[in-house]
């Protein structure tokens, strides 16, 4: 995908959309566990992790949620078989 939008493809705010609604709903419960398995310090200035979370957060509400990139994906794809 990198690649794709660095190149200016056509197709690549789909490559986009299709990473946004796989990692979405991922990425929130991989630094949530990640937060529990390092216990207090992942929640304090000591550690990143704190940051991820709040990137995670923040793209969910700035880029779009999972949900809205798989209705984009559906929509371009029955779109394209019409």
């Amino acid at each position: 995908m990198p690649r794709a939008v660095a190149a200016q493809a056509d197709n690549a705010a789909e490559l986009a959309s299709a990473a946004a609604a796989w990692v979405g709903p991922h990425a929130t419960e991989l630094v949530q566990d990640c937060i529990q398995l390092h216990g207090g310090i992942g929640v304090t200035w000591e550690h990143d992790l704190h940051l991820y979370l709040r990137r995670v957060t923040v793209n969910r509400a700035t880029v779009g949620t999972p949900e809205f990139h798989a209705e984009r994906i559906a929509t371009n794809l029955l779109g394209a078989a019409s």
